[in-house]
C-alpha cells in the first residue's frame, strides 16, 4: 500500500466515523455543539481564535489552550448551540 493510499484510507475512516456520530448527537434530543478543531498543537495560547461555520478563514492548527478555552466557553455561550463551528488560530 502506498503512503498516499494509506493516508486516504485513514482520512476516509475518520470522516465515516464523524458521519455516524454526528447524526446521533444531532438527533439525541439534547442541547449540543459539535466543535470541529483543526490540528491541535501543544503550544502556548495565541490569544486569537478564528471561528467559522463554513470553514472560510480557518487555518491549519489551533493551540491546545485556545481550543480548551473555546470548548469550555460553549457551556455558557449559546451562539453555536445546535451548530458545528470549526476553530483555529
Amino acid at each position: 500500500m502506498s503512503r498516499k493510499h494509506g493516508r486516504e484510507k485513514y482520512v476516509k475512516a475518520i470522516i465515516d466515523d464523524k458521519d455516524r456520530m454526528e447524526p446521533m448527537i444531532e438527533n439525541s434530543g439534547l442541547e449540543w455543539t459539535i466543535v470541529r478543531c483543526t490540528t491541535v498543537k501543544d503550544t502556548p495560547s495565541k490569544s486569537h481564535i478564528a471561528v467559522s461555520l463554513d470553514g472560510k478563514g480557518i487555518r491549519y492548527s489551533i493551540a491546545a489552550p485556545d481550543m480548551a478555552k473555546f470548548v469550555v466557553a460553549q457551556l455558557a455561550d449559546n451562539r453555536f448551540l445546535f451548530r458545528t463551528p470549526v476553530i483555529s488560530n
